[in-house]
């Protein structure tokens, strides 16, 4: 397995607002800006303030509305399979089977009004933030990945002075055929592909983005081991 860049496809999820990796000539954001670089922002806290937080919100959405009418939005994940998924699990689309501590809907964050908030922003502010750049620089840095290179303090979790987590590096330069590109014109190991997005209250209406990718088996002189199987 020495060859292989990485055992397996995977996918990345992607939640950066305002990604829109490494190409055309947005402005670009400064990362220490944009987050403290590990001074304001201290990830090493090890409180759990959910303990329930693997189950996503949308778990908790009420089942039958102020007219009485039911609405079943648990059927797109909790279904008869088919293979290659062999969980079988349809009895939850008609059981409220959570743990105690999982039946008060801890996602506290989700009860807050930010009606006035929102009203605040102009449409042009909004068209602004997102047209800028949080990903890469004008030399096609990704920016995260060049913070990570001296790991800031508030982000080194075990205190061994590096960065033991997943680096970013996929630049979003894709080809004709889906593949990412390293700014050197090398593949990267990332591929976009085509999906259906899952319906349900899994929508950017409802706060829920996603980008994904699969990324394929890659040996070290960049051959694509596993494009096919991608495809």
């Amino acid at each position: 397995m020495s060859g292989i860049r990485l055992g397996g496809i995977v996918t990345l999820g992607i939640l950066l607002a305002g990604l829109i990796g490494c190409g055309g000539n947005k402005t670009t954001v400064p990362l220490s800006g944009a987050v403290g670089v590990g001074v304001d922002m201290d990830l090493r806290s090890k409180s759990m303030v959910n303990e329930a937080a693997y189950i996503p919100p949308m778990c908790w959405t009420k089942t039958e509305g102020a007219n009485g009418a039911v609405h079943n939005a648990c059927y797109t994940c909790h279904t008869k399979s088919v293979e290659p998924n062999y969980s079988n699990d349809q009895e939850l689309q008609l059981s409220y089977d959570f743990p105690e501590y999982a039946r008060t809907n801890r996602w506290s964050n989700l009860f807050q009004s930010r009606e006035a908030k929102v009203a605040a922003i102009s449409d042009g502010e909004i068209l602004q933030y997102v047209r800028q750049n949080n990903y890469c620089d004008g030399a096609k840095t990704i920016l995260v990945a060049d913070v990570l290179k001296n790991v800031p303090k508030g982000w080194d979790f075990n205190g061994n002075g590096r960065w033991d987590g997943y680096t970013p590096d996929a630049y979003f330069a894709f080809d004709g055929e889906g593949f990412d590109k390293h700014p050197d014109g090398g593949y990267t190991g990332w591929r976009a592909f085509a999906y259906h997005p899952l319906p349900s209250t899994f929508w950017p209406t409802n706060g829920w983005v996603r980008h994904l990718r699969p990324r394929d088996l890659q040996d070290q002189s960049g051959h694509r081991r596993g494009a096919d199987q991608a495809q």
